[in-house]
């Protein structure tokens, strides 16, 4: 179930905060419209108190819906029966139904028609019904508009013919081209979730191989070491020292290998504050290197709950390929910080940069930009399975010639379920 405190990455609340913006502007600029230039004897005083309400509303219900921790189907359900009352007292104070944009009642019934479930859905079109016909009996009349009047002659029944007209030509507009906008936004999304589970899978592919290797490797590996050794002793000379360099250069491959594969993932998620992640990344670095690192966080006290030895390890790659990217005694600004929803590290190098046609690449395994030796290409292999198990995003921006920007970006509150297709 969900509910409010996600409402941000909810695609139907996204969308239906930005028709009502856009027709919160429409319905300002046919009330100015009707009043100063068809001089229609319209009262100011309830569209401004309306229009008052609602923009307190439109902000206001978010912030209480969090409190009293509403079901995103209520909060819609609820924000689509105000718009009912809303078009109601405007309608009311503005000529009932001889209001040409009584048809207006439809929007609110379509979203919920798209959106919602069908109580929902039978309980919009009863309030929908239930108030237009009430407008046939209780109104305040516009007298250009009267009934009374339309028959009269004057032009007053064209004048309503026309009204009527060009309310159904923008309604019909505004819901066309809303309802494709939102199709499209939908379409994008799908296509973007599509595809981030194919990398999701491909990663876990990788992952599942890498484990294998290590696995398999480890145990000649460990009886060449051991021979090596022995041989060593017996023989010493510079090419037994090359060999056993070489070895414990394949343990830390195979190491990687491993970690790549989730042994970090067993761990639950803790609560802990920035301040303490800031603490315990300085401490993974001598006083030399500590000394390059610009460590920022805003608001420090601010708590989250996340993994935190696997995420510690994660930025620990990303700052190291930054350190080892950026020249002589260059600084390393590092700037961690949360807002409602996320816990956000950015990571910024004063390197060379990298090529745009090696942006995609970056995260594959054994894809590296450095030179031969320097690296095996594994380091973004890890933090970015970790960082994605985690319901997280990882995204590069590099200009070459003026460093590389990395961005990270996780839930403020991971849970256990969501590490689970990385384990």
């Amino acid at each position: 179930m969900k509910y409010v405190s996600t409402l941000k990455s909810d695609l139907r609340i996204d969308w239906l905060y930005r028709f009502r913006i856009f027709g919160f502007c429409i319905i300002v600029a046919i009330f100015l419209a009707a009043k100063y230039f068809l001089k229609l004897s319209l009262n100011t005083t309830p569209f401004f108190v309306i229009c008052l309400s609602l923009v307190i509303l439109h902000f206001a219900l978010p912030q209480l819906a969090r409190r009293i921790n509403l079901t995103t189907e209520v909060f819609l359900g609820s924000l689509l029966l105000l718009d009912c009352a809303v078009i109601f007292a405007l309608l009311y104070f503005y000529g009932g139904h001889t209001n040409p944009f009584c048809i207006t009642f439809l929007i609110p019934l379509m979203f919920a028609a798209q959106f919602l479930t069908t109580p929902w859905v039978v309980s919009i079109f009863c309030c929908s019904v239930v108030a237009y016909v009430l407008l046939f009996s209780s109104y305040y009349p516009v007298h250009e508009l009267d009934v009374h009047h339309m028959h009269g002659g004057n032009g007053q029944f064209s004048l309503h013919l026309q009204g009527m007209l060009a309310a159904f030509v923008l309604l019909a507009v505004h819901i066309a081209y809303s309802f494709r906008k939102m199709k499209l936004a939908v379409e994008i999304a799908t296509q973007k979730l599509h595809q981030r589970s194919a990398q999701e899978q491909r990663l876990s592919s990788l992952a599942t191989l890498a484990a294998g290797a290590a696995h398999e490797l480890a145990t000649p590996l460990a009886t060449i070491t051991i021979a090596a050794e022995d041989l060593s002793q017996r023989q010493p000379s510079a090419d037994t020292e090359l060999i056993q360099l070489e070895l414990e250069r394949c343990k830390k491959i195979l190491a990687k290998m491993s970690n790549s594969a989730g042994e970090i993932a067993g761990e639950m998620p803790v609560e802990v504050t920035l301040a303490r992640i800031v603490e315990r990344l300085r401490q993974e670095y001598p006083p030399a290197v500590r000394s390059r690192l610009q460590l920022d966080c805003v608001e420090c006290e601010q708590s989250v709950t996340i993994p935190l030895e696997g995420f510690l390890q994660s930025i620990k790659n990303i700052i190291n390929n930054a350190i080892e990217a950026s020249p002589g005694n260059a600084a390393i600004n590092i700037k961690i910080t949360a807002d409602d929803r996320k816990l956000i590290v950015s990571v910024q190098d004063r390197g060379e940069g990298i090529a745009e046609l090696n942006l995609p690449r970056i995260g594959e395994p054994f894809f590296t930009t450095k030179s031969a030796g320097r690296g095996m290409g594994l380091g973004v292999f890890i933090s970015k399975t970790f960082i994605r198990s985690l319901d997280g995003e990882i995204e590069y921006d590099s200009t070459v010639d003026q460093g590389t920007l990395v961005k990270i970006e996780i839930p403020r509150k991971v849970v256990w379920t969501q590490m689970k297709n990385y384990i």
